[in-house]
């Protein structure tokens, strides 16, 4: 396929041909040059590099595309309130489609009334530590700020194993 008629969007896959396929391309975003060609800011591995789209590039095939965003996807733990489960099916859809291995409550007891035993909530307690543990980073559901008291000693927890965290929402 010849790429200098196409209309590239922000974040398409390419591959340069006669290359490994773990030297894919990602296209950040581009530009025309002056001579009309396509000027690419791509990204291998870390590092960030500029080219023009010549000859033996081509656009990955929805096979690649799909090995390649599952490859390269992390392990992200959810935390935040059982109260909030439209949330949390909104970020576990989010994250898959990016690739990414989501690690999510047990259930919602607090949206669906569930009253669990008091073994229950500790076995979901620890659960939830060990999902933590596995987690490459942490993802907080605090709509309005909100932040109850396991979801606290979560964010304690991923923070005391050095787990990188982000937020829903800022937090004060």
């Amino acid at each position: 396929m010849d790429l200098s008629n196409y209309n590239f969007n922000h974040g398409d896959l390419i591959i340069q041909e006669g290359i490994k396929k773990e030297h894919s391309i990602v296209v950040v975003s581009h530009k025309m040059t002056q001579n009309n060609k396509w000027k690419c800011y791509y990204k291998h591995n870390t590092c960030v590099f500029t080219d023009t789209l010549e000859n033996g590039f081509r656009l990955m095939t929805p096979e690649e595309k799909a090995e390649y965003i599952v490859d390269n996807g992390k392990i992200v733990c959810l935390v935040g309130s059982t109260k909030f489960k439209e949330e949390f099916e909104l970020y576990t859809s989010t994250f898959s489609k990016r690739g990414d291995i989501v690690l999510s409550v047990a259930q919602f007891s607090h949206y669906d009334n569930i009253n669990l035993t008091e073994e229950e909530k500790l076995v979901f307690d620890k659960l939830h530590f060990k999902k933590i543990e596995l987690a490459d980073f942490v993802f907080v559901i605090n709509p309005n700020g909100y932040i109850g008291e396991s979801t606290k000693r979560e964010i304690e927890y991923a923070t005391s194993l050095k787990k990188q965290i982000f937020y829903k929402e800022d937090i004060n």
